[in-house]
Parts: C-alpha cells; sequence; structure tokens
C-alpha cells in the first residue's frame, strides 16, 4: 500500500472513532440544557453521464448515504462546536468506485474582554469529489485528496466602526494520483478599520502568502496592501473608494514575478427593502518583471430582488484573481463571469429554483496562455413539509472547455435527494 493510501487509512480510522466517540458523548451529555446537538441524513441517488469529468463519457448510478452530526457547547464568553460528516457512495457499474467521504470540523471562540475576541476553526476533507475545492469548473476529476485548513483570527475593538484584526490561514492540499498539484498556503493578514465618524470609514489592510508547491511554480511570496474609504450617505446609499497593490515572485526560474496596481470606485443602494443594487468599477495595470505590461477595466455588479414567494439575483464581475491552492495551480489569470438565479415558491412547501452561470479565465503565464470557458445551468425542485425533511429533485448541466490539451469536459446529472435534520 502506498504512503498516501496508509494515511488516508489512518485518518479514516481515526475520523470513524472520533464520529462514535462524539455520538456517544452527545447523547450523554444532551440532557444538560446549554449542550446543543444536532444531526442529519441525506439519502440521494444521482444519475451523472460523465462519472470521471473527461472527454471520453462513462455513465453510472451513485447512491450516497450522507449522515453528520453536531456538537454546540456555549459558555460565558466562549463557545465550543464540533462536527463530523460521512458520504458513503454506491456506484451501480463500477463497485471499484465505491468510496467514503469524511468532514471533520471545530470551531472555538472565546471573548476574553468586551473588546477582544479570539477564533479558531479547523476543517480537514477527505474525500475523491473535487468540487468541493475546486474554482470555476477547474479539473472536476474523481481522484483522492485529503486538505486540512486551519485559521485563527483576533479582533480588537476600540470604538464604533473601530477595529483591529490579526488572521492566519494554513491550507495543505494533497491528492493521490496528481501529487504535482499538491500545495500548501501560509497567510498571515493585518487588517484595520477605523470609522473617523458615523459616515466616514477607512480600512486599511496588508496580507502576506507564502505558498508552496510541488511542480512549476517552487515557492510564493506575495505582499497585498489595501485602502479604502467609505462615505455613508444615508442608511440607503453608501460611496466606497480604493487602492491596492500586489507583488508576487517565485522561486522558480520559469515563472515570472509580477506587480498589480488597481483603483475602483464603488456604490451601493437599496432602492426598495426589497430591491437592492451595487456597482463597482476601476482598472488594473500588470507589470511582470519580464515580458510586456498589461492592463484592463475591472468591476462589478449585483441586483437582488426578493419579494413575497419570488427571488431574483444577477450579478457580473471582470478584473483579475490568482488560481492558487486548489485543484489545479495556474496562476495570474484575467476573467470575467455572470452569474444569474431565480426562485419562486410555487405552492405551499414547493419551491422551483433556476441557476446558471458563465465564466471566462485566460490565464497568461501558465501553460502557455491557457483559455477556459466555463458554464453550468441548472434548475430543481423541493419539497418541505415539515421542518425536519426536505425532498429535491434537480438537474444540472456543466461544461468546460480549454485550449489546454484534452481536459475539457461536458456532464448532465440527475439528483433525487432526502435530507432528514434532527
Amino acid at each position: 500500500m502506498s504512503d498516501f493510501n496508509q494515511v488516508i487509512g489512518l485518518l479514516s480510522l481515526r475520523a470513524t472513532i472520533f464520529f462514535i466517540m462524539l455520538s456517544i458523548t452527545c447523547f450523554q451529555l444532551k440532557a444538560e440544557e446549554r449542550m446543543k446537538f444536532s444531526s442529519s441524513l441525506d439519502l440521494s441517488t444521482e444519475y451523472n453521464d460523465n462519472v470521471y469529468w473527461t472527454r471520453g463519457k462513462k455513465s453510472d448510478i451513485i447512491n450516497r448515504i450522507s449522515p453528520a452530526i453536531s456538537l454546540s457547547i456555549p459558555g460565558y464568553h466562549k463557545e465550543l462546536t464540533l462536527g463530523y460528516g460521512a458520504s458513503f457512495e454506491f456506484f451501480v457499474k463500477d463497485s471499484s468506485e465505491n468510496t467514503v467521504s469524511h468532514r471533520v470540523n471545530a470551531e472555538a471562540s472565546y471573548e476574553a474582554t468586551e473588546r477582544l475576541n479570539l477564533k479558531l476553526a479547523d476543517t480537514y476533507v477527505h474525500s475523491k469529489s473535487l468540487s468541493e475545492i475546486e474554482l470555476y469548473g477547474l479539473r472536476r476529476r474523481r481522484e483522492s485528496y485529503w486538505q486540512n485548513s486551519l485559521t485563527p483570527s483576533l479582533d480588537y475593538t476600540f470604538g464604533p466602526n473601530r477595529v483591529l484584526s490579526l488572521g492566519y490561514r494554513y491550507i495543505k492540499s494533497q491528492f493521490e494520483t496528481y501529487a504535482y498539484e499538491n500545495s500548501t498556503e501560509h497567510s498571515a493578514n493585518i487588517g484595520l478599520t477605523y470609522g473617523l465618524n458615523p459616515h466616514n470609514i477607512l480600512t486599511l489592510n496588508y496580507m502576506f502568502t507564502h505558498g508552496q508547491f510541488a511542480y512549476y511554480w517552487g515557492n510564493l511570496n506575495r505582499h497585498l496592501f489595501e485602502f479604502s474609504y467609505e462615505h455613508i450617505l444615508n442608511p440607503r446609499t453608501s460611496i466606497i473608494a480604493g487602492t491596492s497593490y500586489i507583488r508576487s515572485g517565485y522561486t522558480e526560474r520559469g515563472a515570472i514575478d509580477y506587480q498589480i496596481y488597481s483603483v475602483f470606485l464603488g456604490l451601493t443602494r437599496v432602492i426598495r427593502p426589497y430591491l437592492n443594487f451595487s456597482a463597482r468599477g476601476g482598472y488594473f495595470i500588470q507589470d511582470p518583471e519580464m515580458g510586456e505590461r498589461s492592463s484592463s477595466f475591472s468591476g462589478d455588479f449585483a441586483i437582488n430582488y426578493s419579494r413575497g414567494k419570488t427571488r431574483l439575483g444577477l450579478s457580473g464581475e471582470k478584473g483579475y484573481t490568482e488560481v492558487f491552492f486548489t485543484t489545479e495551480n495556474l496562476g495570474f489569470s484575467t476573467y470575467w463571469r455572470i452569474l444569474a438565479n431565480a426562485s419562486r415558491d410555487i405552492r405551499r412547501h414547493w419551491r422551483l429554483e433556476l441557476l446558471g452561470s458563465y465564466t471566462k479565465n485566460h490565464y497568461i503565464y501558465a501553460y502557455a496562455h491557457r483559455e477556459d470557458r466555463f458554464w453550468t445551468t441548472g434548475a430543481n425542485i423541493s419539497y418541505s413539509p415539515v421542518k425536519w425533511f426536505r425532498g429535491m429533485l434537480s438537474y444540472e448541466h456543466t461544461r468546460l472547455d480549454t485550449t489546454y490539451l484534452y481536459e475539457g469536459y461536458s456532464v448532465n446529472r440527475v439528483i433525487l435527494s432526502l435530507h432528514f435534520v434532527y
């Protein structure tokens, strides 16, 4: 057995033991008034016409059983939450793909004083479903992996709209087959929100990220500086302006260091209690150490409507991002994206929902100017006659077109699911 499988086997065993011990503890302690215990069970059957998310399609039917439990222990100035969830997958045609996924999470908070608050969160995931950590449809292959995320933080409030924040993020991702996508992130940040008065707020933020990659990039050292000013005209309208600077450097000789300068101006407006709108526009310049400088418009908008039985949402954005610490590490990318959703309560206990999105990414340095186009469309109808039960029938179409090798795919999924909560 490989080292990876030995590690996964050990972690799976520990997670199972944790599940059993937590279950026993919860039932023993549930009688205590301050302790809150909850459990859930999801049952689903999925038809998938491309279970491996590749150009060559292979269909199968997947049955899933997903139990989960959580325990919340509140106290004076402190709170602890523990949770565990498992997912047992059974493939009708290819039983060799049968898998067990695990998710363990813990959150703790401590209010040391009225002004000082400490938080700590940790999440461990072992799965074969990369959609849990991928971005924009990147390489949704079936592959065993594990990821651990640790995020401690500290907030100190020293006045109205005046907060000093310190934070750290550690994420380690390990893949069984595509080990060259393994990555480790260390990010530390310090932020200051300073309200000059009830109508004017300044925000400053600095983040340093050190990334370690198994292939191509070597190590990443990135500095991010952000500054913004918000003016609140009235309870329904605010204006915000800001600027940011990024410097990214790599230890690998083939990876090119660069700097990014950006500015923006935005508006948020509550038009009606059921209708709100926000928009932001700006400009960024990317200045690499080698090659030509590039620049473009950046911005975003969002419109949300919620009244009676109807909810509508439309949003879009254009700009740049840095794709790291996910299923692929592709570096700097320019992109634009649009998302739409609509839902309506069609009858008592019944809800219909429609979803759609489109994203186009252009990766400048990775893989010789790779370009991805990612579509998702879907619809679902749900039935929830009581608080502890929800049934849902959903359809999803996902498609990725890419200029890089043969990684594009098209997937159709039909899922019938039952959710029970206690």
